[in-house]
């Protein structure tokens, strides 16, 4: 019998058995195979791991069509397996050695009918997304930091800049979507917690992180990511919004291998604003012949968001608070991340005169001294109020 090896993929995302024919779906298992075959430092061509996905794929329908899926075997010839560093690959039966994904740490799956597929840091993480549902797939080795920080008795907050830079990257430039800046963090923070709780709960008082380097992949769900619609471009951006009031606004740039981003997220009290490491760099470009930033871009794009939403914006605060947040920055100059700040929005005019008039007709009416005894009690100069 031919010697095969076994890799277990899970494709419980998928709500038919009949998607995963499809060439986007077929595309997607390819990579999860090839990303498992990476970790244990083998490879194959990557025409024979879609032939063999595609096999595994039309031996699932034959057997189990109408029947939403689980996981698919896909089987791997072993004189196609190559090792990643030139050592002997082992031999292996057709049963034995059995790689698989794992199942995130939820199990809540979520059928996907919008699916893609992006990496950062080698292999380590994929998107899916579906109805502002984002699904984010992680290993072991991306969260370890994480979790090797929520294990220890630093009382520092945990630094989220490399997740964050990977989802808003892909949310922004893949999607073209809306980050809830405030909201992710608190969605990360929340599910790195909760995997680390169960795990101590699994170890029983043995190593907790011997227990979560047995989990192959780690699921987050995040709904902080809203889809937005193409709008006509501005000021040379290419800009995305939707329709109603306090929609987001994401403004994206491509430009001489170079791709600014900038979001503005209103809130009903606040403002999120949020720039990459583009637009901070052109910020910085002067400061040091001059001494002083370049903001005129960031403020100009501010401006024109201010006027479109009707906010009531202090805008020399805003642009103190930007010019601090990049001074502060100029050491991570040559990493991709993320700057966000949050401005207070200032009361509108007319917000304030609905008060004023609203205070007014509160006090029309005055009570007479009969009146307010009737109210509080009658009251001395000695004696306080008089009790009943």
């Amino acid at each position: 019998m031919k010697k095969t090896v076994k890799i277990v993929v899970d494709v419980s995302m998928y709500p038919s058995v009949e998607l995963l024919s499809e060439p986007r779906v077929i595309d997607h298992i390819s990579k999860q195979v090839y990303d498992i075959l990476e970790k244990k430092r083998q490879k194959a061509r990557d025409s024979a791991i879609i032939k063999a996905c595609k096999n595994a794929v039309s031996l699932l329908l034959s057997k189990k069509k109408g029947i939403p899926p689980t996981i698919l075997s896909v089987y791997l010839p072993m004189n196609i397996i190559e090792s990643s560093d030139d050592t002997v690959v082992p031999s292996v039966s057709s049963d034995e050695d059995i790689l698989e994904t794992g199942v995130g740490e939820d199990d809540d799956s979520i059928n996907s009918d919008q699916l893609s597929s992006f990496n950062s840091q080698g292999s380590h993480i994929s998107f899916f997304l579906c109805n502002n549902v984002m699904t984010v797939n992680t290993t072991f080795e991306y969260l370890f930091d994480y979790f090797k920080h929520s294990l220890s008795i630093n009382n520092k907050p945990m630094n989220l800049e490399k997740i964050l830079t990977d989802v808003c990257s892909y949310a922004f430039l893949e999607l073209n979507c809306s980050v809830n800046i405030r909201m992710l963090k608190n969605e990360i923070s929340r599910q790195i917690s909760q995997i680390v709780q169960s795990a101590r709960i699994r170890a029983a008082g043995k190593s907790v992180i011997g227990v979560l380097r047995t989990k192959n992949i780690f699921s987050f769900i995040f709904k902080s990511i809203n889809s937005l619609n193409r709008l006509e471009p501005s000021m040379g951006f290419i800009r995305y919004k939707n329709d109603d009031y306090l929609s987001p606004s994401l403004f994206i740039r491509e430009n001489n291998d170079e791709t600014a981003i900038f979001q503005f997220y209103p809130f009903p009290n606040i403002v999120e604003i949020t720039i990459n490491e583009t637009l901070v760099r052109k910020a910085l470009s002067s400061f040091d012949i001059v001494r002083a930033l370049d903001i005129n871009e960031i403020s100009s794009l501010v401006s024109q968001c201010v006027a479109t939403y009707d906010l009531k914006l202090n805008l020399p605060i805003f642009e103190e608070i930007l010019k601090t947040k990049i001074l502060l920055e100029r050491s991570t100059l040559n990493s991709s991340y993320f700057l966000t700040m949050s401005v207070k929005l200032a009361e509108k005019e007319d917000q304030i005169d609905k008060v004023n008039e609203q205070s007014q007709i509160d006090d029309s009416h005055s009570f007479c001294e009969e009146e307010i005894d009737a109210i509080i009690g009658r009251t001395y100069s000695t004696r306080g109020v008089k009790r009943s």
